[in-house]
């Protein structure tokens, strides 16, 4: 992207106050635990989540796991498939579909957590999280996975056969004519309602019966007649909630005394952030960090918002000598003999004029020369003068840069 230059001699830095919209879902990503995920049905192993229906034995899988490489509870290998995280190191599964038998039917698993607070009465509400169909034991694929708001927990301790249903009617559900039958990658599931007011637990699963979904064979192959789903970075927010993305800075030209530059970006609640440098090293995990600047060099920041989403942004630092001299010209020889007149610049870079008057005044030799050297010599060969006294004056436009008094000598 196109930025301006920030030169470090004379700037300010203005921080804007900004209130940033949290998400409600806590532990969205399942990333936070109490213990690791050493069974099934440990989804109350994960921070903020539990079984909505105690009998029910929906999971939860993350990187910690001590023998992921054998599969089990781990990521991205486990007991049911293949499955890296969408982001972080962990997700939760449940059963959206199960029916061994033709006279079992609406077999279901559920997750549920209880939101960071109530919904507010008549707002709009964006809500969205993300699926994926794991691979080794999902014969089936279905049409609906969705999201249901309560002001109670729907947490029941009664007796249920395994995989209970809960029958309700859910605020978003993924599109009716679309079968989430992806084993690869992560198929979000979006939409918005608006709270009645009060509501505070998220229940999350298929609410519909057998009969009211469809069904489709994702892998004849597989013996295990179920739907089972990967869940990951579910988000609740007031859809009105400004969103912001990454914002590494200007680009900055250093004076070349000056080492070190702290990278800085505004403090965001609930945003994460991970500055890298060009190499891809990580070298900030905050929305600070002090560099080292030998030489040109630029900075990637990578900002995670509330939702999950992440974006980048780059700022190109460069390193200039930014010391400030004064023009100086030297006019020589101070008796001229051969109508050779040297004008010697330094630091300076432009356009001047070389005027000569003579003892009353009056203008008798001008001429205009380009100085494109920081330090450099012009020689001019004037006129036939007659002899006697003169001023020499150097100009950029009105200015005066340099005036001298010249003795002119004809032989």
């Amino acid at each position: 992207m196109l930025k301006r230059i920030v030169y470090i001699l004379l700037f300010s830095i203005s921080s804007v106050s900004q209130s940033a919209a949290q998400n409600l879902v806590l532990n969205g990503s399942f990333e936070e635990y109490y213990s690791f995920p050493a069974f099934q049905g440990n989804i109350d192993s994960c921070k903020y989540w539990f079984q909505p229906l105690k009998e029910s034995t929906s999971d939860w899988f993350h990187k910690c796991y001590p023998w992921a490489a054998n599969g089990g509870m781990g990521v991205p290998k486990n007991i049911w498939g293949n499955q890296y995280a969408r982001t972080g190191k962990g997700y939760a599964g449940i059963v959206g579909y199960y029916k061994p038998y033709s006279y079992w039917y609406d077999k279901r698993e559920y997750i549920e957590t209880k939101l960071a607070s109530p919904l507010e009465g008549r707002k709009i509400y964006c809500v969205r999280f993300f699926v994926s169909l794991a691979d080794s034991i999902s014969k089936f694929s279905i049409n609906n996975m969705s999201t249901y708001f309560t002001t109670d927990s729907v947490l029941s301790n009664g007796y249920f056969l395994d995989y209970p249903f809960i029958d309700a009617q859910a605020q978003v559900s993924s599109p009716q004519n679309q079968f989430l039958n992806d084993y690869q990658n992560w198929m979000e599931i979006s939409g918005s309602f608006m709270a009645q007011g009060g509501e505070q637990f998220l229940t999350l699963g298929n609410f519909k019966k057998d009969s009211e979904i469809q069904i489709q064979t994702a892998n004849s192959s597989i013996l295990y007649k179920s739907a089972y789903y990967y869940i990951d970075d579910v988000v609740v927010y007031p859809c009105d909630a400004p969103v912001y993305t990454a914002n590494a800075g200007d680009d900055v030209v250093l004076c070349n005394k000056e080492k070190n530059y702290e990278l800085n970006t505004e403090l965001i609640p609930e945003y994460n952030y991970v500055w890298y440098s060009l190499k891809g090293d990580t070298i900030g995990l905050t929305n600070k960090c002090t560099v080292n600047i030998t030489k040109d060099t630029a900075f990637v920041l990578q900002l995670t918002d509330f939702k999950y989403d992440v974006s980048y942004d780059t700022i190109a630092i460069s390193i200039k000598d930014c010391n400030v001299y004064t023009p100086e010209f030297n006019i020589y020889p101070n008796i001229i003999s051969d109508n050779t007149l040297q004008i010697h610049s330094k630091h300076f870079e432009g356009n001047v004029s070389v005027l000569l008057y003579d003892a009353i005044g009056k203008l008798i030799y001008k001429q205009a020369i380009n100085i494109s050297q920081p330090d450099q010599t012009t020689t001019l060969k004037t006129m036939d003068l007659a002899s006697g006294f003169y001023v020499c004056k150097i100009m950029n436009g009105n200015e005066v840069l340099k005036s001298e008094r010249v003795v002119v000598v004809n032989e």
